[in-house]
């Protein structure tokens, strides 16, 4: 329990600490000085004055043997199943966000799952990691991991719902949009959960060349999807005006 005295010179380096604040602000003219001392002398300023210590508190004893064999037993402890589950892609996503394709490529010798499996809690594999962090060298990690995978393996969505075509469309990773579109076109047609498709995506965060090419491969209708109609139309309109 602290003491009365040293509750008493915290309030005092409390006090002191305001006063040195209030003269910088008035120094810089921040605040005026008439309306601070009529702040002031409404007492609106000051602390609450430190709590007096009571001498006949004790601290409470608490016993460290809350449970007994007879009639208590402690909670297991919390399985984190998932969390092991992602530690051990932990080198893979290094090597993804450094487009490392040789120590993947190893990786992948060991664990062939690992080329579609959510490496992450965001629900990301290795081909949204890698397209998120750009570069040449991840590049060729994209070609390379691309031409190892399904197109029903390329229309994975993450957590948020968004493909690897999406991710490509929000970072403006053109090189990788062009990759993902050449193999599965379709990928230009799905939408998160809201609707949103990898144009509007490109057009939203400003990507103007990654948008010009998705642009310019988006058909106005495709399997039922009319990207330049209705709301669609109307919200990549709004998107791209100055």
């Amino acid at each position: 329990m602290a003491s009365t005295n040293s509750l008493q010179a915290n309030y005092d380096a409390e006090l002191d600490f305001i006063d040195c604040m209030v003269t910088r602000l008035v120094d810089r003219g921040y605040i005026k000085r008439d309306a601070l001392n009529q702040f002031c002398s409404e007492g609106n300023l000051q602390p609450e004055p430190p709590v007096q210590a009571d001498p006949d508190y004790r601290e409470p004893q608490i016993s460290m043997q809350i449970f007994t064999e007879e009639n208590h037993q402690p909670a297991p402890p919390i399985q984190d199943d998932k969390k092991d589950e992602y530690c051990k892609y932990i080198a893979l996503h290094k090597a993804a966000v450094e487009g490392d394709w040789e120590k993947a490529k190893k990786f992948f010798e060991k664990n062939q799952e690992a080329v579609t499996a959510n490496i992450n809690s965001d629900l990301e594999n290795a081909l949204h990691v890698a397209i998120q962090a750009g570069g040449n060298k991840a590049i060729d990690f994209v070609k390379n991991l691309v031409e190892e995978m399904t197109i029903e393996d390329l229309e994975h969505k993450n957590v948020s719902r968004q493909t690897v075509l999406m991710y490509a469309a929000g970072a403006g990773n053109t090189r990788a949009a062009v990759i993902l579109v050449e193999k599965h076109p379709r990928l230009l047609y799905i939408c998160d959960d809201d609707g949103t498709l990898p144009v509007h995506m490109a057009a939203s965060y400003d990507r103007k060349d990654t948008f010009q090419y998705l642009l310019s491969k988006t058909q106005d209708e495709n399997d039922g999807v009319r990207p330049f109609a209705g709301e669609s139309g109307v919200e990549l309109v709004r998107q791209t005006r100055p």
